[in-house]
């Protein structure tokens, strides 16, 4: 609960720009209230207005502001859920009863044994917990003090905005509107209520010329910002990372110093001797995988990643070992990524597959993030994980449509802007299949390529 977007890193920025802000702050996407939170815990004395859509903002919104909010319950849909209906008349249960829902649809699918169990404690603890999120929300409401939240779309609120200097907006809009709604969708399922009406932005762009038009100050926080709308925010003043997967880029019109907070890496260099270019695959080699420390992950990453790429740090990593030498590296961490398809144990986040370098074989790359969807990885992964798993999730960051290397063993799973989502089944192939495929294809190029 009120674990947002702004970590702590950011709030540090954010913090430290308090001294210089008008004394009328604006919240737009207010989500978790981490930016109202970091405003008043940090000394800002001045009026804080705050909107956002979803019931989760919404109900804890009106709470915080002192206002009231009404839901029903979907007792034909849901009647297993019953128990939660009997805290919806009072304002303050109500509103900890869909922070706890909110919880509780992380399991209600009932899948599993798991999600069956998960699901059943919450309900059957539901008077304890009740109270303890109680006790948490009136915390939250005293170190927030005086505030003003509207449940309504942030350009409505913008737009009643007076334009003038006494006036900052800060905003850290979500990053993708149709997996925001998608979040929320079991709340609203379970608790009908009267959404405030919104329209979902056709692109960041709009969105950022519109904050930043007139003569308000501003902050504008992206998870990933393009070129296009940097072409409207400008050079980021601060930069910060959120977690190894996503750094929190800062744009302001305001006077303020830079910051850039770099994420820190443990490193030990990584003795296993590194194929070369000397180094033939036949179908003879030997390939398996072999779990290395992530400080020698991150060594073989600071040699061989593209400058480009911001590096990051894995909980599980594993070499590719070929003939008793290192061709790659697989490193893997929990997924945090909405497949509705699956639950969150059935699927892991494959956060870099990455070559050794060498010009003998241009596309080495693919036999890794093939190997890495192998039996022998699934295994290994579920014996640590403790968990069943059956596919795999990655991201690239491109305007390309799609990426040769994973092509034929991963599908493309969506495609956003700058964004291309792929998903791997595992156990398709072991590892010595995923070698064997992978020469094949190595054949058929030289068939292509020879004059």
């Amino acid at each position: 609960m009120f674990q947002g977007v702004l970590n702590t890193n950011s709030r540090l920025i954010i913090a430290s720009y308090i001294p210089a802000m008008p004394p009328n702050a604006v919240i737009l996407c207010s989500g978790n209230f981490s930016v109202e939170s970091t405003l008043r815990m940090n000394g800002y004395e001045g009026t804080m207005k705050g909107c956002d859509v979803t019931l989760h903002s919404c109900m804890a919104g009106a709470y915080l502001s002192g206002n009231d909010l009404e839901v029903g319950f979907n007792s034909k849909e849901f009647p297993d859920l019953s128990p939660l209906a009997e805290y919806l008349d009072d304002m303050e249960t109500r509103t900890a009863i869909i922070l706890i829902a909110e919880e509780i649809g992380q399991f209600y699918r009932k899948r599993n044994r798991y999600e069956i169990r998960n699901c059943e404690a919450i309900l059957r603890r539901l008077p304890e917990l009740v109270e303890k999120t109680v006790l948490k929300l009136q915390r939250k409401k005293e170190s927030i003090g005086e505030y003003q939240y509207f449940g309504m779309d942030a350009i409505e609120l913008l737009a009643a905005t007076p334009d003038d200097p006494d006036h900052i907006i800060l905003t850290f809009p979500p990053s993708y509107s149709g997996d925001y709604e998608k979040m929320f969708k079991f709340l609203d399922d379970v608790f009908p209520w009267e959404k405030p009406d919104y329209k979902p932005l056709t692109s960041g762009e709009e969105y950022a010329s519109l904050v930043t038009a007139g003569n308000r100050q501003w902050i504008y926080g992206a998870e990933h910002p393009t070129s296009e709308i940097e072409e409207i925010l400008g050079e980021p003043i601060s930069k910060a990372n959120r977690s190894r997967l996503k750094d929190i880029f800062l744009y302001t019109n305001m006077e303020v110093p830079s910051h850039l907070i770099r994420r820190k890496f443990p490193v030990k260099v990584c003795d296993i001797e590194r194929m070369t270019d000397a180094d033939e695959i036949t179908e003879k080699s030997k390939i398996w995988i072999h779990k290395i420390p992530g400080a020698e992950a991150n060594y073989i990453r600071q040699l061989y990643l593209a400058r480009n790429v911001t590096p990051s740090s894995a909980m599980y990593n594993y070499g590719v070992i070929i003939d008793g030498k290192l061709a790659g590296i697989v490193s893997f961490d929990t997924s945090t990524f909405d497949l509705p398809e699956y639950t969150k144990w059935e699927k892991v986040y494959l956060l870099g597959d990455l070559p050794v370098s060498g010009t003998r074989y241009k596309n080495l790359a693919k036999l890794i993030a093939t190997a890495a969807l192998s039996s022998e990885m699934q295994r290994e992964l579920e014996s640590i994980m403790i968990t069943e798993l059956k596919v795999a999730f990655t991201t690239v960051f491109s305007d390309k449509p799609s990426s040769m290397k994973y092509r034929g063993a991963w599908k493309v799973y969506n495609r956003k802007e700058g964004v291309v989502n792929y998903l791997g089944k595992f156990g398709r192939w072991d590892l010595k299949g995923a070698m064997l495929k992978w020469l094949a294809n190595q054949r058929k190029l030289k068939a292509i390529t020879k004059p």
